[in-house]
């Protein structure tokens, strides 16, 4: 056998170095490397010799011409004879002549993918490293599917981090209707907010005034990060209706959302000019507390209204067909709004489509809203973050084990003499 330099050491190390691998010269090299005219015999004698060798790269003139896989090789010397028949024959007898050959400085995602369209080959010979057409040394299969699985790892961590951060941003959004609600109507009123994954497409929006305040809930399209995208949208359109000319008349509040969202999402018509576009938008509900007036206003797109009278009586106002933003909503959709009287001891509830369409595992039937209304009811004398966490048990023990379907959020609010008599007062 020709004088050759000694094999490379393997990596096998579970872990890498940071940074992760980016380039094929950054991968772990192991094998040995043998010349076309070394013989079988001799490539016998190094695998013998190196157990933790599994591959080894035949080279000519300088140039990787071909592979020798340990147990290829192994398998045919066990034959009868083939020792005796091919021992002082040139290795290339027993070479793989078309192994796979990568330059050092491919991307380590294009190295997968052309590994992947090798498929078990790869995995079981492993494949070339090479610079300026020499061989460097040899990647094992294993080693690659190693460093995939780490840098899979690290871009789920990358992600991950990225989302949490855009959960705290969602927060952040949200932070001035909490206070709004939270100084506006105290213990008064109590919120659930639940998002199904870290970020959700629920979200609140209050705005509070000297006499009352204007509070509703926006179900988007979707939920996780395309869903908070649209939240985003929503509650930077809502903070502008609101800030011109104290627009605080709830359908006029949805009138100008569905204008702003639908140019915001370019989805101002159903056809447009041929191009198919993604068909987005909301699903709303708000309500202006007059407290000086003793009245409140509502109005709607899609989402129920629920008011629980001092005696218990559960009335439901539907909300319109039409939802915000959609490609089938028109831009000059009004929405209509009811003005009731405020009665003293009764509650308004609102909430998205995700508490009724939460399927239980018991029944595989959805929670639904008869069953909403039917907790709430249940909890008449109880405070509003009493009634709240009474609601969110029941809706938990309903789910169980069930697959969580969408972002849940519900809003309680009491309206009490000492709200409206703040009002008066103001």
């Amino acid at each position: 056998m020709s004088s050759l330099p000694s094999p490379i050491e393997e990596t096998t190390e579970d872990a890498f170095p940071a940074p992760l691998p980016e380039f094929a010269r950054d991968l772990p090299l192991g094998g040995a490397m043998v010349q076309s005219r070394d013989t079988n015999q001799a490539v016998m004698d190094l695998f013998e010799k190196r157990a933790e060798i599994g591959a080894l790269v035949v080279e000519e003139d300088d140039k990787p011409i071909g592979l020798i896989n340990r147990n290829i090789f192994n398998g045919h010397f066990a034959k009868p004879f083939h020792r005796e028949l091919y021992g002082r024959k040139s290795c290339i007898a027993f070479m793989d002549k078309s192994p796979l050959r990568i330059e050092a400085d491919t991307p380590i995602h294009t190295v997968a993918a052309r590994a992947a369209e090798m498929g078990a080959k790869v995995v079981n010979d492993g494949f070339i490293v090479t610079q300026a057409g020499k061989a460097l040394g040899l990647v094992n299969g294993v080693t690659l599917l190693r460093t995939m699985a780490s840098l899979q790892e690290a871009q789920h961590k990358h992600l991950m981090s990225s989302i949490h951060y855009a959960s705290t941003i969602q927060r952040a959004l949200l932070s001035d209707s909490r206070q709004a609600i939270t100084s506006t109507l105290g213990d008064n009123a109590a919120l659930v907010w639940e998002p199904r994954d870290i970020v959700g497409g629920d979200c609140f929006f209050a705005k509070a005034v000297p006499d009352g305040l204007l509070v509703g809930l926006v179900d988007c399209t979707g939920h996780g990060v395309p869903g908070a995208f649209l939240t985003s949208i929503a509650v930077s359109e809502l903070n502008r209706i609101t800030a011109q000319s104290g627009r605080l008349d709830p359908g006029a509040v949805l009138t100008s959302l569905n204008e702003r969202v639908k140019s915001s999402l370019n989805q101002k018509s159903v056809e447009n000019d041929g191009f198919e576009e993604a068909d987005d938008g909301m699903d709303a509900v708000f309500a202006f507390l007059d407290f000086r007036e003793r009245r409140m206003k509502l109005s709607s797109a899609k989402l129920p209204i629920f008011i629980q009278s001092a005696d218990g009586g559960i009335e439901t106002i539907k909300g319109e067909r039409k939802g915000i933003g959609y490609r089938d909503t028109p831009l000059d959709q009004t929405w209509q709004t009811h003005e009731l009287p405020m009665e003293a001891g009764s509650r308004l509830y609102l909430a998205t489509d995700g508490v009724s369409d939460q399927i239980g595992s018991a029944r595989k039937i959805a929670f639904g809203w008869q069953r909403f209304k039917a907790s709430i009811a249940a909890g008449r004398e109880a405070s509003p973050a009493m009634i709240v966490n009474q609601f969110h048990a029941a809706f938990l023990a309903y789910q169980d084990s069930e697959f969580r379907r969408d972002d849940v959020t519900m809003l309680c609010i009491e309206l009490t003499d000492s709200l409206m008599t703040q009002g008066k007062q103001s």
